[in-house]
């Protein structure tokens, strides 16, 4: 599944920052120059709290203020975005996209930087912020062969406009979990509000599918671990339909015991924080549980190969029991505000558990 497409406008521009649009120097310029014939969706006056901004592998949410710059003569020309008004900023939170590529831009003022935009179908504006000799200005460079300013629409030039929003998606794809965790944990936590709803039901659905592709990665595993001999038997719940259990597998080895274990995908490298629901730590830190129980962390995984790395987390319930203990603490002490925790999701870094396997890789 393509979970990012290009709007119909099918237009990508990019532009050398200068001092001005960084705020470096004597300028007092708020806003950074834009293309015109992009982000046409926009309209004339637009504020939008939920912009992408990507920069080095990371991903913002962001406001964004979008207008035209106005002639002496109250005409309008070259849009802009600016970094927002006191009023827009008590609004909506004391960011914008302009105010945090000056932030990113600052710490290394004496490199060049470029931005590059483009807006999504979901009538999301997307901007890419990067620096000379960085890996995505050498990528789009030997692409492109970039200059100082440029707009490429599909329409006047269908080659390069293929070539480089094939790079983008490849990019935009390449960064899906960065961008829908953010997304997701802004929304869940209200510090954004996310205004596209579609955007939110992408990030669900890219979620759901590389889960699923992990859980079936790891039956795949367990099926031949049971044709070898290596278990006695296994059990999926969620194979046909979401259980809603607590955990995923259930397996019996072949000493009889009933181990069970959750399965927790990643595109990303295995260090990547690993995300538990209060039932799950609740149920594994339950003192009437005393069956082994793992985590299956499977990593770099490969939607187009079906394949992955798999390591286990041994027995991390002490580590599950220490999260537990603490929260039900806090939770205590809110208990006389009259205040209460519910639905709450918590991560951790997978290196934190002591037990761990080797590597293992897998495939279907």
């Amino acid at each position: 599944m393509m979970f990012f497409n290009f709007h119909s406008e099918k237009a990508i521009a990019y532009k050398e920052l200068s001092n001005a649009d960084l705020g470096l120097g004597s300028s007092h310029q708020t806003h950074i120059g834009l293309k015109e014939k992009i982000l046409t969706f926009l309209t004339q006056k637009t504020e939008l709290q939920d912009s992408l901004l990507l920069y080095d592998h990371t991903c913002e949410i962001l406001p964004l203020y979008f207008d035209y710059i106005e002639n002496p003569n109250s005409s309008l020309r070259s849009p802009k975005i600016r970094k927002g008004t006191r009023e827009e900023s008590l609004l909506y939170g004391n960011q914008s996209v302009v105010k945090s590529i000056r932030e990113i831009s600052e710490k290394e003022a004496d490199q060049k930087w470029y931005l590059l935009w483009f807006g999504l179908d979901t009538r999301q504006p997307v901007f890419l912020l990067f620096k000379k000799f960085s890996s995505e200005y050498n990528d789009i460079n030997s692409l492109v062969e970039i200059r100082r300013q440029a707009i490429i629409t599909e329409t006047d030039e269908p080659r390069l406009f293929k070539i480089l929003s094939n790079y983008l998606n490849n990019y935009l794809e390449k960064e899906s979990e960065e961008i829908f965790e953010t997304v997701l944990t802004e929304n869940e936590t209200n510090k954004k509000i996310i205004t596209n709803y579609k955007t939110i039901d992408l990030a669900n659905s890219f979620f759901k599918e590389i889960g699923d592709l992990g859980e079936d990665l790891v039956n795949n595993y367990f099926t031949k671990q049971k044709q070898s001999k290596e278990i006695d038997n296994f059990t999926w719940y969620n194979k046909s339909k979401e259980s809603y259990l607590p955990y995923d597998f259930t397996l019996k080895n072949n000493n009889g015991e009933i181990i069970y274990l959750d399965v927790k995908t990643t595109t990303k490298e295995f260090e990547r924080k690993i995300y538990m629901s209060n039932s799950e730590i609740e149920f594994v830190s339950s003192d009437n549980f005393n069956n082994e129980y793992n985590i299956y962390r499977i990593y770099e995984i490969n939607k187009i190969k079906n394949s992955g790395i798999l390591r286990i987390c041994k027995e991390p319930k002490s580590y599950i029991k220490d999260i537990s203990y603490n929260l039900n603490l806090f939770k205590e002490k809110i208990l006389p505000l009259n205040c209460f925790m519910t639905n709450s999701t918590f991560n951790f870094n997978p290196t934190n558990i002591v037990n761990l396997s080797d590597p293992i890789p897998i495939k279907k």
